[in-house]
């Protein structure tokens, strides 16, 4: 994707994540999150439901979707049908990411369906590795039951190769019946859990970062610690403190958080120009012996996850997140390729404005 063909596709802030749990039916052996039956930490109640009214009551209603992940939302039904109405009720649009493992018959699927009516729209993650423990048949009941109540719905298919014989069966099988806009395939990243269950994986490598703008770069997601985190990709399974964790709700408001990440110049780089303009900006420092030169082809998340992933590389990082000149620059960018002013608008006072 080019960066001009990042235009206006996804507003910042207007969709926010909300991780609601670490537990799942399953651990599978690439997840980013190590979600499985023995986590026990998820948000609480009265966390997500205070949170939730600041989502909705940010900028007047600025955000218009709540994006629930986890683990698996429907581990607990009743809390993820509560946070499902209450969302509704505050006016964002919700929507999830589930495994699907609820789906056991075509009944059982349609009436838990039936059940969320606040549910605007159903993301479904299956591949080889959910299909270990949850039949692909479970998948076709969701899509059914969806279909039923006029869900809009998305299957996301993961693997470690698009040449796998397993990936292509699965793509197979969805493909007779759901239409293939609304599978996304994404690959593998040697992050979480992955790093030790996998150790590698069959992707073509290639020496540069892809140089293109990142999307979901645009919604934050909300942790059950409180933590914010600039996306929702491979980045959240590291420990170590960077820029791109932009705070956390148990010290600041949410107001607060993203107001400050209006201004946060590296995230706005990775959404204009991706993960690329910050691997130049490292070798242009003198850090080429320490940057990375291996990366998944295409793929940002792997990118950014090893660029983040090295202190170092933070370090000098962080510096750069408040360098006078590289913020003017980025700002200018944001209101030319993504016709955003917000940042211009609350650094006016401090960038010098053009001719």
């Amino acid at each position: 994707m080019a960066t001009e063909d990042i235009h206006n596709t996804l507003p910042f802030l207007e969709n926010v994540g909300l991780l609601l749990t670490y537990k799942c039916q399953v651990s599978c052996p690439h997840c980013i999150l190590e979600a499985g039956p023995r986590r026990t930490e998820e948000m609480r109640m009265e966390d997500a439901a205070e949170w939730i009214r600041q989502v909705s009551r940010y900028r007047d209603g600025h955000v218009k979707v709540l994006s629930i992940t986890g683990g698996e939302p429907f581990f607990n039904i009743t809390k993820f049908q509560a946070i499902c109405d209450l969302a509704a009720n505050n006016g964002l649009l919700v929507t999830v990411v589930s495994n699907a493992y609820w789906a056991s018959t075509p009944e059982a699927a349609l009436k838990l369906l039936r059940e969320l009516p606040s549910l605007a729209m159903l993301g479904i993650s299956t591949d080889v590795y959910h299909q270990e423990t949850i039949p692909l048949d479970r998948v076709f009941n969701a899509i059914s039951a969806a279909k039923a109540c006029s869900i809009p719905y998305k299957i996301s298919v993961c693997t470690e190769s698009r040449n796998d014989s397993g990936y292509k069966s699965t793509m197979a099988k969805l493909q007779e019946i759901v239409d293939p806009v609304d599978i996304n395939t994404v690959e593998t990243v040697l992050a979480g859990r992955a790093l030790v269950t996998l150790g590698r994986c069959d992707h073509p490598m290639v020496a540069e970062p892809p140089s293109c703008g990142c999307l979901p770069a645009a919604s934050p997601i909300i942790f059950p610690d409180g933590r914010v985190i600039a996306c929702i990709g491979a980045l959240i399974s590291l420990s170590n403190p960077h820029p791109l964790v932009l705070g956390n709700l148990h010290e600041l408001s949410l107001e607060e958080i993203f107001d400050r990440a209006e201004v946060n110049a590296l995230v706005h780089a990775i959404r204009v120009w991706g993960p690329r303009k910050l691997w130049d900006v490292l070798r242009a420092a003198g850090y080429d012996a320490e940057v990375p030169h291996d990366f998944i082809a295409n793929n940002l998340c792997d990118a950014c996850y090893r660029l983040f992933s090295r202190p170092t590389l933070v370090s000098y990082l962080a510096n750069v997140n408040h360098d006078p000149d590289f913020t003017r620059k980025t700002a200018y960018a944001r209101m030319f390729y993504l016709k955003e002013a917000q940042m211009l608008e609350r650094l006016r006072d401090q960038l010098p404005v053009e001719d």
